[in-house]
């Protein structure tokens, strides 16, 4: 994990980033990975020279297994409290991971969504003591964090202002792998864009 702003932190996974903001009272983190990628962000935590046991919040931008599935892991080290969407948080109860995906429009979009997206798991350790995060609320961590809902890759996707350090954390509401796009694949690709639309309104300095 690397330090990219003051007090605000990377977590390198396999295929996407996780990441953590440190607060007086420890940490929050961003996001979990997939399955066995909890395991990796408690290394990267030891390694930097921080303890899992400090992380006192987890918020999880949708419940999409590369998001949410090393949520499990994590938790076997740590007791914090979960916040998530309420139009996710009914399925992550359950260990459903995934509603159905429709790439983006364009050829080039359907060919990398088959290759990247389709075929993702759809099962994840259910968690059912998640905590519901309503749109515009604003948790009591790092200076205040506002939750925006950023529907259309997921129905209950969020992503994450933090003014005081001038961070958006945007989730899969765009993506920009190679460079900055909307996300491969959507539940309502129109949604989706009127979400990211949303985002261009927001002040902040690092994405």
């Amino acid at each position: 994990m690397r330090e990219i702003q003051k007090d605000f932190w990377e977590i390198p996974l396999r295929g996407v980033n996780a990441f953590a903001a440190r607060d007086q009272e420890g940490w929050v983190l961003f996001d979990t990975g997939s399955p066995g990628d909890g395991q990796m962000i408690s290394g990267q935590f030891q390694e930097a020279g921080f303890d899992t046991k400090s992380i006192h919040t987890i918020l999880l931008t949708h419940l999409h297994p590369d998001h949410a599935g090393g949520l499990s892991e994590l938790l076997a080290d740590c007791n914090p409290k979960v916040w998530i969407h309420p139009a996710d948080n009914a399925l992550l109860a359950q260990g459903r991971a995934m509603r159905p995906l429709r790439p983006r429009p364009g050829l080039l979009s359907s060919l990398l969504f088959q290759l990247f997206v389709a075929g993702s798991p759809e099962q994840i350790t259910p968690y059912p003591e998640a905590k519901d995060l309503a749109d515009g609320q604003v948790l009591p961590c790092c200076g205040g964090i506002q939750s925006i809902h950023t529907p259309g890759h997921s129905a209950g996707h969020v992503s994450f202002l933090l003014p005081e350090m001038g961070v958006l954390v945007a989730g899969d509401a765009v993506m920009n792998q190679p460079s900055l796009n909307l996300h491969l694949g959507y539940e309502d690709h129109a949604l989706g864009r009127r979400s990211a639309e949303t985002l261009l309104d927001l002040d902040f300095e690092l994405a």
